[in-house]
């Protein structure tokens, strides 16, 4: 009995290691299928997206504007309520933000630096390309709500929180967006059009805040200049977590 002990520990690390790989593979083949489904390879050409919209935080509404660089991995989102503004980004160090009437704070560590490292991977779809952010991906499996089918895989950015992307069974592409832990939210993604090749949601809608985004126009490769990723002026910096 007794020699058949080993046989069987090696029989169960190799099950395992076999799991742990299918499961890797299984992630990273959603993961193709859903750039296929939004583009496929035009998204390899594309280095920035700019888009026009509006936003409603609270029930409040604003004028947004949103640049993005895929391949730097940079973004910056600014709100406008009348003369009022406000805004969210990241520079390729720091992540910062701003409030209404306050002055801009940088991070570079700390709980909210951590979530504008995932925000900037999600925005700049880098999960579809890991040599510009290292980032893993584990299949979660397949989860229903009512009719609908959803492949989830999650995403967790290095330096940044994990998150959960559902995709749609039946179109692979991207539907919902799940926080982990104690901070957990939920996003819908809808309303795709085609923008040069490229199928993107025109409308975001977060629930639990009361918030939305619906974009009104998208462009691909603008030209904009590296200041527009930095914070604005009046900065009060902080390595404080957040």
């Amino acid at each position: 009995m007794n020699r058949l002990i080993p046989a069987f520990l090696s029989v169960l690390v190799v099950s395992q290691i076999s799991a742990v790989q299918a499961q890797t593979l299984d992630a990273q083949q959603i993961l193709d299928k859903a750039k296929q489904a939004a583009g496929g390879d035009a998204w390899d050409k594309v280095r920035t997206l700019y888009s026009k919209g509006k936003s409603k935080i609270s029930g409040v509404d604003a004028d947004r504007d949103e640049w993005i660089d895929l391949q730097r991995l940079r973004y910056a989102e600014k709100l406008h309520y009348g003369p009022i503004s406000g805004g969210l980004g990241f520079d390729g160090k720091a992540a910062w933000g701003k409030e209404p009437n306050k002055p801009t704070v940088t991070m570079s560590s700390g709980d909210f630096y951590k979530g504008q490292i995932t925000s900037t991977v999600l925005r700049s779809y880098a999960y579809w390309f890991p040599k510009r952010w290292e980032t893993k991906t584990e299949y979660k499996g397949q989860q229903a709500d009512g009719e609908k089918q959803f492949q989830v895989v999650q995403v967790s950015p290095k330096n940044g929180s994990s998150i959960e992307l559902w995709f749609d069974s039946k179109t692979y592409l991207l539907s919902r967006m799940k926080g982990i832990g104690a901070k957990a939210f939920l996003v819908y993604l809808s309303d795709y059009r085609d923008v040069n090749g490229l199928k993107i949601p025109f409308f975001l809608t977060q629930k639990k805040e009361n918030g939305d985004v619906k974009l009104e126009e998208v462009q691909v490769n603008k030209l904009v200049t590296n200041e527009q990723y930095e914070a604005p002026s009046e900065t009060s910096k902080s390595n404080k977590k957040g």
